[in-house]
């Protein structure tokens, strides 16, 4: 019974060490050397009153390969706990093409967001909290941006 039980035991070790050895593959190899944002609301009389957040990023590809067609799948805009907008900002080079780092390069990306209608929740006085969900090939990388101060444009 003691075999078995110990086979059984060893069994579950070697199962759950080749089940845990992929985590953190599905991360990209970049590191976020630098952030940037800014978030304005569009006030001008004749306008919608809307909301964008626009910034930069300085991306280093510290892996081995290049990470091509690098992509914001989603930016959360929070104010404490709670998540205001989910947006999908463009984020291009320093010449405006899909943003692609090669291996051991640094690259600015600039982003920017569409305008979209103001919430009632939110609190156009306080700043807000960004986390940015890049994407390239199915692997992902966050990135946060803390307390950027809202600008109203008239």
């Amino acid at each position: 019974m003691k075999q078995l039980i110990t086979l059984v035991c060893m069994m579950c070790l070697v199962f759950a060490g080749c089940s845990g050895s992929q985590s953190g593959n599905d991360e990209l190899s970049l590191k976020i050397e630098g952030s940037q944002a800014d978030a304005w609301i569009n006030v001008m009389p004749g306008s919608r009153t809307t909301f964008f957040v626009t910034g930069s990023l300085s991306i280093r590809n510290y892996g081995d390969s290049t990470v091509n067609s690098i992509k914001i799948m989603k930016c959360l805009v929070s104010q404490g706990k709670d998540i205001i907008y989910d947006l999908i900002p463009d984020l291009k080079d320093s010449l405006g093409s899909l943003m692609s780092v090669e291996s051991g390069q640094l690259k600015i990306g600039l982003f920017s967001s569409k305008g979209v209608e103001l919430k009632n929740e939110f609190n156009t006085d306080k700043p807000v909290d960004l986390l940015i969900y890049l994407v390239s090939s199915k692997m992902t990388k966050q990135v946060f941006i803390p307390g950027v101060k809202i600008t109203k444009v008239h």
